[in-house]
């Protein structure tokens, strides 16, 4: 169960970059993101149909905290400082 959890936050993170609309490069971010969860999911041998559970949890999580797991996420695979800042800003506007 906390492995589904920690998919969970990361898929988050995933639909939190992506909400971003002013960074231009955030496709390749995506996809560095997404390739992470697959080799998280094989690596903890999560049975999931992984496409069917992103959606699922992107409708469940709210824009904060998609927001928030997206700032983890780019800190697991040294994501952009540039993207990280664009975040925390978007953050304190929500707040």
């Amino acid at each position: 169960m906390e492995e589904y959890n920690e998919f969970k936050h990361i898929v988050g993170g995933y639909y939190g970059i992506q909400s971003i609309e002013d960074y231009d490069i955030k496709f390749y971010i995506l996809k560095e993101v997404e390739n992470y969860i697959k080799e998280y999911i094989e690596e903890y041998q999560l049975n999931v149909d992984y496409k069917e559970e992103m959606d699922k949890i992107n409708k469940e999580l709210s824009l904060r905290v998609k927001l928030q797991d997206a700032l983890d996420v780019l800190q697991k695979i040294n994501g952009p400082l540039e993207l990280t800042l664009i975040i925390n800003r978007k953050l304190k506007e929500i707040k």
